[in-house]
């Protein structure tokens, strides 16, 4: 038949050199010995297990004349080996098939890892190997290497249990139990068995809480790990806002509160509860009625009078009128005969002849035809009783006298100095009388003013004659007339004097009273030949008065280090690009020196610290400080961005400075929102008038390289820049991809601080910085207006909805002009911060006359579809006074290293002298293994963001000081640095702080 194979079996014989050679095969015609034989199946690797004590290797060849194995380079004895000759009909193929049994003995036998090779033959010269075949005891370890471990996770979020199984033989397959029952992820695709072991859940869910085990098996055993528990928590959160419960005042202004529970949904497993308070509390107002007055009981009779009259009262107190009630009616004094008519007749004929005047009491007139007339008797009382009072009269004034006296004694003794002193008036007048002191030529200086300032000088002054009383007249507050030549003709600005002809004559020493003005600085006079204008202000604190002095003597004209006055300092007209800011207040002038300083418009809430060394040593250095509140002047952004700060500008007249300044001012960012934020730095390096010049960014904060031109520090409300590029600067942000960032406004209210016949009503929603809501108070302030509520906060979210403003709750005697009770502004208007002074108003008239009160009612401000409201409240009086208040722009020069600025101040800019803060910076400079350096500085003062900026400098710890002496000016900031080095195990730096600051920790 075709398809049968004929099969032959041989036997192995004993060959020659110890090795067992086949007995040679039949061979016929369909034998090819030119062909090498191969192999069609190789033997396998194989486990032998306690079960199964043998197991059995084969393999098959064709084209071969004799097979057989050899493990271990042995061959395998003839008995142990099993051949098969097979033939293919149709290719007229011959196969061998061969086998052998390999027991567990003999692997155990043999202390390397037993293999076995199949050989084939076609000829004495054609022998050929199989693959290779390895045999091992199968076996499995018990203890993993690495187990899963308890483990806690938030709704909704991925885990991992980890596990690695133990050594085994062959490779264990790992599987996972959940509370005992087998998890198989092809049904169940929330569970993925890592490559390692481990097993992933992509979603945790409540239901997938419970034990999980991890398994692993191959042919010799089956192992497991302990359980290990997956706890599934979830974090509360709150469900929305309740009613407002009603108003806890009875009238007027109140309190009123909404709820909300934390069940939206109940932490479970351990969950946090919701963070925040479950009550709101709100500001409300209720309409108190009117409550007219009632009169109290009488009292009792007085005692009877010479006239024979007695009387007793009443009060209009139970209650009083209240909230327009109207008062009691009717009379608060009745007086009644005391003798029932007894009276000698002498006598009240002679009371009668008297002219009898009609008692009125209450509010209108009594017409009852029965009241009591009391008549005016001339008469006198007996001689006693004059000289009774007469007595108690001069007793009273002995008293007195003896009182003013003991007053006038004690306050000389206690105003009397314990040591002379010569008379200061010209150098230390208070801070707010304006003090122009003149130099040789005061004829020429003429100021047009209504203003004087008259006093008494000790001595005669230089260049005016020996007279005792010296007068002179004050300029006006603006910018035209602080500066004038000899013709009277104002300056335009600054850069004028430089060439002005009279710059020589004289130089004025103006104090202005001035909440951050330009023209509140002081002009130094300079007594070299060349005289130059030195620009500085004057820094006032609420436990020092300071004051500028110039005493004009050669001495301190000198310049330092023997240089020429104008080649040591530099003056005012060293600047070439002063600002032409259109707001006087809003700009501070100061020479600095190699001390260092810092400028500060304390209205605006800007400040810029200019550390030691920023100066070059022998020079002094023209700084000024300012913010601009022009729209024009506002970086154009997109409708995305916001601006987040105000527009603010310092320049000096050295464009090379020794260190970076810290430039520090306010921003609006709401802080939980942080990381909803892209936050930027935009710089405009032109300041000349009329050319607004070219923004761009210089820093996107989380995205510093080692070419950013500077560090950004952002607190809770202000930003800290690190620069040493005067120009313009502004902060800029922009809500994330799929986030609403959130920035507060500033709220507030204005009317009229008078009644009339219309009373018009302005909400401002401004940026919440101070030198936004100064703005406004300003121009309020010249418009007459007052504040009528405390400012208030809002969070705007950048949700694209406007925002809308309700009156709401008019009080009797005003209402609403119809159609303009709500209002609403759009997003752009107030997202991107380009607009200033943006506001509403509303329209209120009178209902009736005349017009006595100014409106009450209240105003509520919402973004529409948002939880963020604010309640403004009318009650018809002003808040405060916000006329503008004599606030002194302030500049604070550092008295270590000797200013010659003119500027005396017992408080210094920096809590940390030159001479301690280089020893300071050279211990902590230094890298040490511990880590306790300046990176770990930076990171206890939580100045660390980018750290890298300080690694590129000369020193980082000097940075890392003049950022700490900007950011902390609270009294205690000293010791608490000393608190952290304590805590970096720093005593060295401890030791020295406290070895030269003893007087300040």
């Amino acid at each position: 038949m075709d398809s049968c194979l004929i099969r032959i079996v041989y036997l192995l014989t004993l060959g020659v050199g110890g090795g067992y050679l086949l007995d040679p095969l039949p061979i016929d015609d369909t034998t090819d010995l030119s062909r090498s034989p191969e192999f069609i199946r190789h033997p396998q690797d194989a486990y032998i297990t306690t079960k199964n004590k043998v197991v059995v290797l084969s393999c098959t060849a064709r084209h071969a004349t004799q097979v057989n194995f050899k493990c271990n380079e042995e061959w395998v004895r003839p008995k142990s080996v099993r051949n098969e000759i097979r033939f293919d009909p149709h290719t007229k193929t011959r196969y061998i098939d061969s086998e052998i049994t390999v027991t567990r003995s003999q692997v155990e036998e043999y202390f390397d890892v037993y293999r076995c090779v199949c050989v084939a033959w076609s000829g004495p010269k054609t022998a050929v190997e199989s693959d290779r075949a390895k045999i091992q005891i199968a076996h499995l370890k018990k203890h993993f290497v690495r187990e899963p471990v308890h483990t806690s996770i938030e709704a909704g979020y991925p885990v991992q249990l980890q596990c690695l199984p133990p050594e085994g033989a062959p490779m264990p397959e790992v599987f996972w139990l959940h509370d005992g029952q087998p998890i198989d992820p092809s049904q169940d695709g929330n569970f993925i068995i890592s490559p390692d072991g481990g097993l992933i859940l992509n979603l945790a869910r409540l239901n997938d809480a419970g034990n999980y085990t991890c398994g692993a098996k191959n042919i010799a055993a089956r192992r497991t790990t302990e359980p290990a528990i997956l706890t599934v928590y979830v974090n509360g959160g709150w469900s929305d806002y309740g009613a407002w419960t009603a108003c806890d005042a009875r009238c007027g202004r109140g309190i009123q509160k909404r709820f909300r529970a934390c069940n939206n949904p109940e932490p479970l497993h351990g969950g946090l509860g919701c963070l925040g308070s479950p009550v709101q509390k709100g500001d409300c107002n209720v309409v108190c009625p009117a409550e007219d007055g009632q009169w109290s009981s009488w009292s009792e009779w007085s005692s009877c009078s010479p006239d024979c009259l007695h009387q007793r009262r009443r009060t209009c107190t139970n209650p009083e009128p209240s909230n327009g009630g109207a008062f009691c009616v009717g009379q608060d004094v009745m007086s009644g005969n005391c003798t029932g008519g007894m009276c000698r007749g002498a006598k009240l004929s002679k009371m009668t002849q008297q002219k009898k005047v009609p008692i009125l009491f209450g509010s209108k007139l009594d017409n009852n035809p029965a009241r009591i007339d009391i008549t005016l008797s001339g008469r006198q009382s007996d001689s006693s009783t004059w000289r009774l009072y007469l007595g108690v009269a001069g007793a009273f004034a002995a008293v007195f006298l003896a009182i003013a006296v003991l007053i006038v004694v004690i306050r000389r003794r206690r105003n009397q100095p314990i040591y002379d002193m010569p008379n200061v008036d010209l150098y230390s007048p208070h801070l707010t009388k304006p003090l122009l002191r003149p130099e040789f030529e005061c004829n020429h200086l003429f100021v047009p003013d209504n203003r004087h300032y008259q006093t008494d000088f000790k001595q005669p002054l230089r260049g005016l004659p020996n007279n005792s009383n010296f007068s002179m007249k004050l300029p006006p507050f603006n910018r035209e007339a602080m500066f004038l030549s000899k013709s009277g003709q104002a300056f335009d600005n600054f850069r004028d004097l430089r060439n002005s002809p009279t710059q020589n004559s004289q130089s004025p020493l103006i104090e202005m009273n001035s909440s951050c003005r330009s023209d509140s600085s002081i002009e130094k006079p300079r007594c070299d030949s060349q005289a130059s204008f030195e620009k500085s202000s004057l820094h006032s604190t609420t436990n020092s008065s300071n004051y500028a002095e110039s005493e004009c003597e050669p001495s301190e004209a000198t310049p330092l280090n023997g240089m020429a006055g104008n080649e040591s300092h530099q003056s005012l007209a060293s600047f070439a690009n002063i600002p032409q800011l259109p707001d006087p207040d809003c700009i501070v002038f100061s020479s600095l020196g190699p001390a260092g300083g810092q400028l500060n418009l304390p209205a605006s809430g800007v400040a810029l610290t200019v550390p030691e060394g920023c100066v070059k040593k022998g020079w002094h250095v023209e700084f000024f400080l300012g913010v601009s509140r022009e729209s024009t002047d506002r970086p154009r952004v997109t409708d995305r961005q916001t601006l987040l700060s105000p527009v603010v500008i310092f320049g000096t007249s050295e464009p090379c400075l020794g260190k970076s300044t810290v430039l520090s001012f306010n921003h609006c960012a709401y802080i939980n929102t942080f990381n909803d934020w892209n936050l930027t730095v935009w710089y405009n390096d032109c300041m000349s008038e009329g050319d607004f010049g070219q923004w761009k960014k210089i820093a996107i904060l989380g995205q510093e390289t080692i070419n950013t031109p500077c560090y950004t520090q952002l607190d809770t409300k202000k930003v800290h820049i690190l620069t040493d590029m005067p120009g313009r600067y502004a902060l800029v942000g922009q809500s994330k991809v799929n986030c609403s960032a959130v920035k507060n406004l500033k709220l507030a209210v204005f009317a009229p601080e008078t009644p009339a016949s219309e009373c018009s009503v302005r909400v401002y929603c401004v940026e919440d910085t101070k030198d936004a809501l100064e703005a406004v108070t300003k121009i309020e302030s010249q418009l007459g207006a007052v504040l009528m509520d405390k400012p208030q906060t809002l969070r705007f979210q950048d949700t694209g909805k406007p925002l809308s403003l309700t009156v709401e709750d008019v009080f009797d005697g005003w209402q609403v002009k119809a159609g303009g009770q709500q209002q609403e502004i759009p997003f752009t208007h107030i997202w991107s911060g380009q607009q200033a002074a943006l506001h509403s108003s509303f329209s209120l008239v009178p209902t009736s006359f005349p017009v006595e009160t100014l409106p009450r009612c209240n105003v509520v401000v919402r973004q529409v579809d948002s939880v963020y409201t604010q309640t403004l409240l009318m009650q018809g009086t002003p808040l405060i006074d916000n006329r503008p208040k004599n606030v002194y722009a302030n500049l604070t020069v550092s008295q270590f290293g000797g200013s010659t600025a003119g500027i005396s101040t017992t408080k210094t800019v920096f809590r940390i002298p030159g001479s301690t803060r280089r020893k300071f910076c050279g211990l902590m400079d230094v890298p040490r293994a511990q880590g306790n350096d300046w990176r770990m500085l930076a990171q206890k003062l939580q100045v660390d963001r980018y750290i890298n900026y300080f690694a590129t400098k000369p020193s980082p710890t000097d940075q890392i000081l003049t950022l700490w002496e900007a950011r902390n000016r609270e009294e205690t900031a000293l010791s608490d640095l000393v608190a952290i080095l304590r805590l970096m195990d720093r005593m060295d730096v401890v030791e020295l702080l406290q070895s030269n600051l003893a007087c300040w920790l």
